[in-house]
């Protein structure tokens, strides 16, 4: 999976930062979130994500903090963004906190959290490969390993929880 890094945000980016409470309930279509993204935390992240058609936000650690709600993972994967890259708390070991991080991967999007994202700048392409679990960084020639367990891996490569349960249901009709 390639894209480039179009956003680089510091720590403690919460769900409010990501899409306002007062959208919440204003819409119902997934997609719709995706014009509210970051506005008022960063009006531009649209218009950035606009431009091209794989995105990658990289962040310090704590991402996706705050309330727990779905739609924040909808605003960012409708605006072209293929993947975020977190970086790990030194104390707390969090990058990403877990209802965020469920979310995500059950909605295919696939959140990376590191040890350290200092190797990374706005504008590299990056290649993420979730089976060797490695981040080619295409601009500098880093590969930078990272964890994540190979349940989340499946999820993932059946395009999220509803993806791995209509293979599921289709191997049943199918006698399989």
């Amino acid at each position: 999976m390639k894209a480039n890094v179009t956003t680089v945000f510091g720590s403690d980016i919460n769900t409010d930062d990501i899409i306002r409470a007062d959208i919440l309930q204003e819409e119902w279509d997934k997609q719709a979130f995706a014009k509210y993204a970051f506005d008022k935390f960063d009006p531009e992240f649209r218009a950035r994500c606009a431009g091209a058609a794989a995105n990658v936000i990289v962040a310090g650690c704590n991402f996706g903090s705050g309330s727990s709600r779905e739609q924040a993972i909808y605003a960012i994967r409708y605006n072209n963004v293929s993947f975020v890259v977190a970086e790990k708390d030194p104390k707390t070991g969090v990058a990403f906190p877990d209802i965020f991080y469920r979310n995500a991967v059950n909605n295919d999007l696939p959140l990376i959290a590191l040890d350290s994202v200092s190797g990374i700048s706005l504008g590299d392409a990056l290649d993420l490969d979730l089976e060797g679990k490695i981040i080619a960084n295409m601009t500098t020639g880093q590969k930078i390993p990272f964890d994540m367990p190979e349940g989340d891996i499946a999820i993932l490569r059946e395009g999220g929880l509803i993806g791995m349960a209509r293979k599921d249901v289709k191997a049943r009709l199918s006698g399989r």
